[in-house]
């Protein structure tokens, strides 16, 4: 029996510290007092106990003939100088005025990636991170505190190792949306693998993001990838591979069902039946009359879904003498999508080099080499009523076969309807002859030498360059015997990106007695070119040549041909001094110039400084004495940063070529398209920040909370113009947005025994409010497609962005006597009841109202992990609430017009005198499109769209293998993906925005992609 006494270095006791015999399973903590008690078998001869606690250093004691210890613990100072990375330099936790959230590597790997975004998931307050597609290596929406600009971008700026780049997603496609009709484009980030990150850091308030001026509104994502360290070489393995299957599938009528809906349909319109013996003695393969009425059809769904496999290999060298360090890393990532045909891969090479050239010089260079293939899969149907496979699946006709009995396609105009063809394409067809790969070769890198002028004083000369070249290929078959005219479709496009970056960075640090100073100037430079071409051309004789050979193809006019080019440059100059006094008073002032080529003549340059302050409370006397308190400081900041994200040249007069009749014949010629505004320039937000940090009972629970407040003025907005100045409007600087919010972060070990429970909870809310527009209160987004006419959603100054704007219902008409006491005298029982919201006795335009609000009231994460030996348990959950989703799939679901497959519902829960509890339209009235205005938003398709997501679970094990002299380390696990969802959406996946990065049109689904569950088995080596 053994007992004593563990202190802390000012001899105070420390509950809770584990305390093991060695090389053993038996151990203890010790109590409340710091006093422990531990049974040590008598054939423990030399025994050694080991002493561990989180914040101090682990120390092994040997026992001896002793059976009682007083231990003493020293502070793990590592630990409490961990070193946080932010703009242009580094700078110890401890010492941080500025709101920095930092994800850690071994956070990134616990769940496959496809692309960095998604390491921050639910992992980090204020971040919220939506999948804009989930098809493989789809685009991905970042906020970070809520957007800040209406036309401008909205993403925040991502740094890889000291390279500035913005995701903007439309740039990855090389069409710019104009070839082959889908509107999601590739995320642009995904050719970055994740494996190779050490760690990220988000810098959210002003005087963490001022430093990068006009780019820092949006919040900046500082990515620190893995570098090598001095000491015995290392060689890492990582492998899994999974299987992927659809995370739920919707509920549609089948073949017998669909036919009874039409005969439905015939007989409430007093028409006669469509579906008998009589009219129907065979169809489509379909024995005799009784096989149609109950055969269950064609299930789109289940034709165009499969279990997809999933699969990652990542191989790295690392390792290094006191002179030369050095990282090397290969990634091959494979993941079919569960829309057949749907697939991602990634070839990336990433290479970190360090040198110490002598005493005062050290040189290095990062260099990344990647290759993705992309092919899509039409994921939705806004862009073109016949584009999307998913849509497709969920519309087309479920009495149709896959093919004919002469092999061709089935089409709509293949059942023999008297109703009008509606023209859906063949699901199956649509991904058996859709051939739509995206092609993008990268190299991203830099080279820095890093000069020691003086003790204190180092010069720091980075030089970097992106080239990224995409290409995207697309055809899509013909079946020339049934269409002449469309016999094949061809579109190739090309993007080649050019961007370098020049960095010249002074740092002077000096400690002299209580005061401690970092003063940092910098010089950069920076530039990017871009160069579009491609052509399109249809009506092909054979579809042998697809798109490798488009001239063979024969449209009229020949093959439509397209290119441009854009260039942009900015000059910085950025001075920032960071002085702490007594090592409990801080404060860091920072400015920064930038001069932009995208802005006016009269407004070059911007000017944004920031100023934040800090107080380590607990370095003083009187909180030292609270027990509980490890560690308490205040933070609060406040500054100005900018946002240049909107397309090249939009201060200047634009012109473009345009074809005209002159003397009987064609002339081309050229016309201006925009007028220029000389004064045009950056959206400008001023942020205040106050926040909050502590460690709590000897550093075993972390808190941290911040309340921000922002203002985004000289907002990027169309301006109304004359008519007589022969233009409709131009882009200026009016209107005004807030923002403001709160972020709470909250993780520490719960159990610190032999049992190891560390969790970590973060929840953010965030609330915007339009402040001020041009010239109006009111403005709606664009139209959501060419032929799907809903207004999009509404700017409304002194409410949220985006809102749903439209009509209420309140259920549908029942009998006539209801009619006559509402105010809509044509309707019929069975039509719908919309709401007299201004209670004047008529409907109208009037009545519309706010229906719903895309942005949730707040977002959350929960990550926990368990260890217990050699096993260790990892789940995270991740959600969302209060959020509203437009379910647009629902519109053409819900009809009561039979011309393309229905939902369930729609059969089943229609009103009719038969049906008289029915709470849906009635089957061939007027549905939900008879809206007092055409074409509105109604309540009905507006969704709750929370949820709560089991997002990663994973079951780990080490396996014993240290002693093994080829082996340092093994570990084995299993995981799933995805597996839960708490939601009350009907859609696929409520975690969706059809409209990718868009601003206003925010929170909309129309047949998206849906999501996969993933379940998956990988081994981790160490050599």
């Amino acid at each position: 029996m053994v007992t004593g006494l563990v202190t802390d270095a000012n001899n105070e006791p420390l509950p809770g510290v584990t305390v093991v015999l060695k090389n053993t399973s038996t151990g203890t903590t010790t109590e409340s007092k710091g006093r422990f008690t531990l049974n040590v078998p008598e054939s423990s001869a030399n025994a050694t106990l080991v002493f561990s606690y989180i914040g101090y250093l682990t120390r092994e004691v040997a026992l001896g003939a002793r059976s009682n210890l007083t231990v003493q613990l020293e502070t793990d100072i590592k630990s409490l100088n961990e070193v946080v990375v932010v703009g242009y330099g580094t700078v110890k936790k401890s010492d941080l005025t500025g709101s920095v959230s930092t994800v850690k590597a071994d956070e990134i790997r616990q769940m496959p990636t496809v692309s960095l975004e998604q390491g921050l998931q639910g992992r980090a307050a204020g971040i919220q991170v939506t999948q804009a597609s989930s098809a493989p290596g789809g685009g991905i929406s970042v906020r970070i505190r809520g957007g800040n600009s209406i036309n401008g971008g909205n993403e925040p700026l991502y740094v890889v190792d000291g390279f500035p780049i913005y995701n903007n997603n439309d740039e990855a496609n090389p069409s710019g949306g104009r070839l082959g009709g889908y509107r999601t484009s590739p995320n642009a980030l995904a050719s970055l693998n994740p494996n190779d990150i050490e760690s990220i850091e988000v810098l959210k308030d002003a005087s963490a993001t001022a430093v990068y001026g006009s780019r820092g509104a949006n919040g900046v994502v500082l990515i620190t990838t893995r570098r090598g360290k001095a000491g015995q070489g290392k060689v890492n393995l990582d492998v899994y591979h999974g299987v992927q299957q659809v995370d739920r599938t919707i509920d549609v009528l089948n073949g017998r069902e669909f036919a009874q809906f039409l005969n439905q349909e015939a007989t409430n319109l007093g028409q006669p039946q469509y579906y008998t013996p009589q009219t129907i003695p065979t169809f489509n393969n379909q024995a005799d009359w009784n096989s149609l009425l109950t055969g269950e059809g064609t299930n789109w769904q289940k034709e165009i879904f499969q279990t997809a496999p999933i699969s990652n290999y990542q191989l790295s060298f690392s390792g290094g003498s006191e002179k030369v360090q050095y990282a090397i890393s290969g990634n091959y990532f494979n993941q079919d999508g569960v829309v057949k045909k749907s697939n991602f891969k990634r070839y990336s090479l990433r290479t970190n080099l360090d040198a110490q050239i002598s005493n005062r010089f050290k040189a290095g260079t990062s260099l990344t080499v990647s290759r993705t293939l992309n092919n899509q899969i039409v994921d939705g149907g806004m862009g073109n009523a016949n584009a999307g496979a998913v849509h497709a699946s969920l519309q087309y006709l479920p009495i149709l076969p896959i093919r004919l009995n002469n092999g061709l396609y089935s089409r709509r105009e293949d059942e023999p309807s008297p109703m009008s063809p509606f023209g859906r394409t063949n699901p199956v067809q649509l991904i058996e002859s859709t051939t739509d790969l995206t092609t993008s070769n990268r190299i991203l890198g830099n080279i820095f030498g890093d000069f020691r002028i003086l003790d204190g004083l180092n010069l720091r000369v980075t030089l970097g360059t992106d080239i990224d070249n995409r290409e995207r290929d697309y055809y899509f078959a013909g079946e020339g015997e049934r269409d002449l005219t469309a016999q094949g479709s061809a579109s190739i496009g090309t993007t080649a990106a050019y961007s370098w970056i020049n960095t010249n960075q002074l740092t002077y640090n000096k400690t002299f007695g209580a005061h401690q100073l970092t003063v940092t100037g910098v010089y950069e430079l920076q530039q990017r070119t871009q160069q579009f071409r491609g052509m399109s051309n249809s009506i092909f004789v054979t579809d042998a040549f697809g798109f490798e050979n488009i001239g063979a193809g024969t449209q009229v006019g020949g093959p439509g041909i397209f290119s441009s080019k854009n260039r942009w440059s900015l000059a910085s100059y950025l001075g920032r001094i960071s002085y702490i006094f007594k090592d409990k008073y801080l404060a860091t002032l920072s400015a920064r110039a930038d001069g932009s080529s995208r802005f006016g003549a009269n407004n070059k340059w911007g000017f944004f400084p920031s100023l934040a302050l800090g107080w380590k409370l607990g370095e003083e006397p009187f909180i030292k004495q609270v027990r509980f308190i490890s560690d308490l400081k205040l933070r609060a900041s406040i500054g100005q940063i900018g946002n240049q994200e909107i397309g090249p040249y939009r201060s200047l007069t634009r012109i473009t070529n345009s074809d005209y009749t002159f003397n009987r014949q064609r002339v081309t010629g050229l016309t201006p398209t925009a007028i220029g505004n000389p004064d045009l320039k950056w959206e400008t937000t001023t942020q205040t920040d106050i926040g909050l940090d502590a460690s709590l009972f000897n550093d075993r629970l972390s808190l941290t909370a911040d309340y921000y407040f922002k203002k985004t003025t000289d907002l990027l907005f169309d301006i109304s113009l004359p008519l007589n100045s022969g233009y409709s409007s131009t882009q200026g600087n009016v209107g005004n947005i807030q923002n403001q919010g709160i972020e709470l972060t909250l993780g520490g070990y719960v159990l610190d025994g032999p049992l190891r429970w560390r969790t970590d909870l973060n929840w953010s809310a965030n609330r915007s409010k339009v402040l001020a527009l041009s010239t109006v209160n009111q403005v709606f987004g664009p139209l959501l497609t060419f032929d799907y006419r809903w207004r999009g959603n509404m700017l409304q100054v002194g409410e949220p962005v985006g809102l749903f704007y439209g009509y209420k219902t309140a259920g549908i008409f029942k009998t006539a006597e209801d009619v006559k006491a509402s105010v809509q005298p044509t309707a019929k029982p069975g039509d719908v009841r919309y709401v007299d919201v201004n209670g004047d006795g008529k409907l109208d335009g009037n009545d519309r109202t706010v229906l719903g609000n895309p942005a949730p009231k707040f977002i959350y994460g929960w990550n926990n992990t368990f260890n217990y030996k050699n096993f260790e348990l990892y789940f995270f959950f991740q959600g969302v609430y209060g959020n509203s989703v437009l379910n647009a799939t629902k519109r053409d679901l819900y009809a009561t017009l039979g011309r393309h497959n229905l939902a369930k519902g729609t059969l089943y829960d229609s009103w009719s005198p038969q049906n008289p509890g029915g709470t849906l339209p009635m089957i061939g009235g007027s549905g939900y499109n008879n809206t007092p205005t055409a074409d509105e938003y109604v309540d009905f398709f507006v969704e709750d769209g929370s949820f709560l997501r089991l997002r990663n679970i994973r079951l780990g094990y080490t396996l014993p293998v240290k002693n093994k002299p080829f082996l340092k380390q093994a570990r084995v696990y299993v995981a799933a993906q995805n597996v839960l969802t708490f939601t009350k959406y009907t859609g696929y996946n409520p975690e969706v925005n059809d409209r990718g990065q868009s601003t206003i049109n925010q929170g909309i689904d129309f047949g998206a992609y849906p999501l996969a569950k993933t379940y998956m088995a990988g081994l981790t080596v160490e050599f």
